[in-house]
């Protein structure tokens, strides 16, 4: 028998090499608290970890109240400086009110009267007995006007304050005393909106008439206030409110504007003849909604 002897092999484990780096980014939270949870066993270092919690948190009081008393500091001579000039003398200043009546542009306007109260200004201390305002007597409020026209009997209508108007407007019959240039004037000034102006009116054609001169007077070519687009003997109580809004005459079909539209820069009023209920209304939305993103802006593709 043969034995033959094969000298020994030696194995050797190494362990995988990893940086510190890497062990870290693997786990960190877990990695974070197991640190934390070593830490708080250990019967010294937690001690010290306590004190140092505590001595943070006696530092973050003291900030904060040096940070408010700064704070207060500003404040208070601020208050000293608004008390010093207080008590300076004062000087009175009284100015009166002019009272004057506006008259629509005519081709040789006539000079309109107007009150004016002196004005009288004060600088002296108050020690000086007050100065007397002379009383003068207002002016006469003028007559109602019915007619529209600018002019009836050689005589110009006067236009009469706002808020008149409006008393007028909101008062039981009181729209029949306003005049078409004050209805005007109102709906401009958004006192009163142009969509109502059959119900405030109780007169359909009237507020036709008076829709139509609105919207001539916004646009450029301003014809429509002067339109062939009949207007009168037509029964507008069967399309108001039912089938056509804003209505400013008639055709076949009831004729609505819808508007304003931005497009390339110019305001353009939409007329619509319809008999389709809400549509004129919806259109108007759109323009609102298309007006407030800058409008719209037109490109020729092809000619």
């Amino acid at each position: 028998m043969i034995v033959e002897v094969v000298p020994a092999l030696t194995f050797q484990y190494q362990a995988p090499t990893t940086s510190t780096g890497i062990h870290w980014t693997e786990r960190p939270l877990e990695r974070m608290f197991g640190l934390w949870s070593y830490l708080i066993q250990d019967p010294v270092l937690s001690k010290y970890i306590s004190l140092t919690l505590a001595a943070s948190l006696l530092l973050n009081i003291f900030l904060l109240n040096v940070a408010k008393q700064s704070r207060q500091a500003p404040a208070t001579s601020s208050t000293a400086q608004i008390s010093s000039s207080s008590s300076a003398p004062s000087t009175t200043t009284v100015t009166t009110v002019v009272a004057t009546t506006t008259k629509i542009a005519a081709p040789a306007p006539a000079q309109a009267q107007t009150h004016r109260l002196p004005i009288i200004t004060s600088t002296s201390p108050a020690k000086f007995p007050p100065t007397h305002i002379q009383k003068v007597e207002s002016l006469p409020e003028p007559k109602a006007i019915v007619e529209s026209d600018l002019i009836k009997g050689g005589e110009w209508a006067l236009v009469r304050p706002l808020e008149e108007c409006l008393v007028l407007v909101k008062s039981p019959g009181g729209a029949a005393g306003v005049t078409d240039e004050e209805l005007v004037m109102l709906v401009n000034s958004n006192k009163l909106p142009s969509y109502a102006l059959e119900k405030t009116l109780g007169d359909s054609t009237r507020a036709v008439k008076i829709r139509r001169a609105l919207i001539s007077r916004a646009t450029h070519t301003k014809t429509l206030e002067t339109s062939l687009l009949p207007m009168h003997h037509y029964d507008y109580s069967r399309v108001i409110g039912q089938c056509c809004e804003n209505v400013i005459g008639y055709m076949p079909l009831p004729v609505g504007v819808a508007g304003p539209f931005n497009i390339d820069g110019q305001v353009l009023y939409l007329p619509m003849a319809t008999t389709e209920g809400c549509l004129v209304a919806s259109t108007s939305r759109g323009c609102k909604a298309i007006n407030a993103g800058g409008g719209a802006t037109t490109v020729l593709l092809a000619d």
